[in-house]
């Protein structure tokens, strides 16, 4: 079930930014941080499916690319939290095409040079 944006929120850190369901173009809107694809959790804590958010560099989401390994990423709604825990990070020369292969349990999306950086992270609560 799709929420409204705002109700759904991923933390790291201090940092939170609301996030809405949504493809390419709410990615260019700038506003919340987009889930492309995926479950929103912690709707089923036992769905290991895996959860894929997105943000332009330039629109505040360019710092995800940096995050360093054992960083903690609570993705909140209504029905809980669901704590991740980045485990790697990854760099592609493209800007766009197929994600295959690519999206894991937890995995923020950014910008990064002429490419793209994926940031993994595994649910440990």
């Amino acid at each position: 079930m799709d929420r409204a944006a705002g109700t759904d929120v991923v933390r790291i850190g201090a940092w939170s930014r609301s996030v809405m369901r949504g493809g390419q173009a709410a990615v260019d809107h700038c506003g919340p941080a987009t889930l492309m694809w995926g479950p929103w959790p912690p709707a089923d804590p036992g769905n290991h499916s895996a959860t894929w958010l997105a943000g332009h560099s330039n629109c505040g989401f360019g710092w995800w690319a940096t995050l360093p390994v054992g960083t903690e990423v609570t993705l909140s709604g209504p029905q809980g939290d669901a704590t991740y825990v980045v485990f790697d990070r990854a760099w592609v020369p493209r800007k766009s095409g197929s994600a295959e292969g690519l999206i894991h349990d937890l995995t923020l999306q950014t910008c990064e040079g002429r490419g793209t950086s994926l940031v993994y992270a595994a649910r440990i609560r």
